[in-house]
């Protein structure tokens, strides 16, 4: 099943940029008349379309955890976490860094997963996983650093939708940031996790965030020898962080102050 299952990942996720990028070819004319928030909900419709067709002609038994859609339990153990595409803003706004997420899971383990990094209607990259790590085909050699400088150190960070959780948020990401180099917000976990691995960012703290926005992220960077780290705020609000295990303990315990 787990060669079945990687090959549907990879299609679905091919078939979702395939539905944003033919949807994209004329920006102009796509953006006539319409808001840039009706752009993005169109893209993440028909690339959400094209992925749940895609795992449906291949397994109508499983279950579903989509965005944008219905959440669905399936009958054969084997469930589909899927961003159809994770920075939305940013894809609304003709800005660079958006992705698509697919993520296969098994009695609560990522048994697969795929992200396709997207700038506009372009691919920028793939990055991919299985149990035995990272594949090797959608794999340039990235590796997460061993080693960890908090003074030059550079963090993603992602922010809830949810106006007060944001506010909780910004707190927290306020007793971290002064620990490190810089932090930077791109609009999409997704392609930020993915970052992690190939060495852009050197760690990601995600607020508030959603199973669709992290799932295939955080799999990659377990992958590729990383460590993730759920914590929650004095006001209930989930925070994830993932990098190197030094990293990963460090930012756990700037993030504890204020709990």
């Amino acid at each position: 099943m787990q060669e079945e299952l990687d090959q549907i990942a990879f299609l679905a996720s091919e078939e979702g940029f395939r539905a944003i990028r033919d949807s994209s070819t004329n920006l102009t004319a796509f953006l006539d008349g319409s808001a840039p928030g009706d752009l993005a909900a169109n893209l993440a419709r028909r690339s959400r379309t094209a992925i749940v067709d895609c795992i449906n002609s291949h397994r109508r038994h499983d279950g579903w955890q989509v965005k944008g859609a219905e959440e669905s339990l399936g009958t054969s153990g084997v469930r589909w976490i899927v961003n159809p595409l994770c920075g939305t803003v940013d894809s609304a706004r003709l800005m660079p860094y958006h992705a698509v997420s697919v993520a296969a899971e098994v009695e609560g383990e990522t048994v697969a997963a795929h992200i396709v990094q997207m700038s506009g209607a372009t691919l920028v990259d793939r990055i991919a996983c299985g149990p035995a790590g990272l594949m090797p085909q959608f794999w340039e050699g990235w590796v997460i650093p061993a080693e960890w400088e908090p003074a030059r150190a550079v963090l993603g960070f992602a922010l809830p939708d949810d106006a007060e959780c944001r506010r909780d948020a910004l707190h927290l990401l306020a007793d971290i940031a002064p620990h490190v180099g810089a932090v930077r917000c791109f609009g999409s976990a997704a392609y930020d996790l993915a970052n992690v691995v190939q060495g852009g960012l050197d760690g990601f703290v995600g607020f508030g965030q959603r199973p669709w926005d992290v799932a295939a992220g955080l799999a990659v960077v377990r992958a590729a020898g990383g460590t993730a780290r759920w914590l929650r705020g004095e006001s209930g609000l989930e925070v994830v962080i993932a990098g190197t295990a030094a990293m990963v303990d460090a930012v756990s315990c700037w993030a504890s102050t204020s709990q």
